[in-house]
């Protein structure tokens, strides 16, 4: 694999969504936005937003906690789903992210994507991952778009 990611500077965002915690096979990605899709429709909103996140946070202790972690599937918040009680906020702070596409928007790639950006390409890029999280960028539209994002500052 040898993707080049492009550079985008992520203003701060709050998403509104669903938190889960615990290994990738049981949170991400199915599980939270089952959850997300089916709140949202309670709520009276469509399942889907123009642009979803999702969002891997490694808490301090992982990977010694049996490489338990947090996935976060979320939307935008808007006014309507700040004040609703069913969904959690999560906020993305202002950083520089470099973005890989997910070659063919192809799921089953995104393991893949992941291990070369952490351990391929950052370590000759010049840069270093800034914070313990990373993003997957869903646009629903035409044409359809899956990246992956990590922030990132230059060493």
């Amino acid at each position: 694999m040898n993707i080049q990611p492009t550079f985008e500077i992520q203003p701060a965002l709050l998403l509104a969504g669903c938190p889960q915690f615990g290994d990738t096979g049981k949170v991400c990605p199915g599980a939270a936005w089952d959850r997300l899709y089916s709140i949202r429709l309670q709520a009276g909103l469509p399942k889907l937003d123009r642009i979803g996140y999702g969002v891997l946070v490694l808490p301090p202790e992982f990977p010694d906690n049996d490489y338990q972690h947090y996935y976060f599937a979320g939307f935008e918040a808007t006014p309507e789903t700040e004040r609703n009680p069913a969904f959690f906020m999560y906020r993305i702070p202002q950083c520089q992210m470099a973005v890989f596409p997910l070659p063919g928007n192809d799921y089953s790639l995104f393991g893949e994507v992941q291990k070369y950006a952490t351990e391929t390409w950052i370590t000759s890029s010049g840069y270093v991952v800034s914070a313990p999280f990373s993003v997957e960028r869903y646009t629903n539209g035409e044409p359809y778009k899956v990246d992956v994002c990590f922030p990132v500052k230059r060493v």
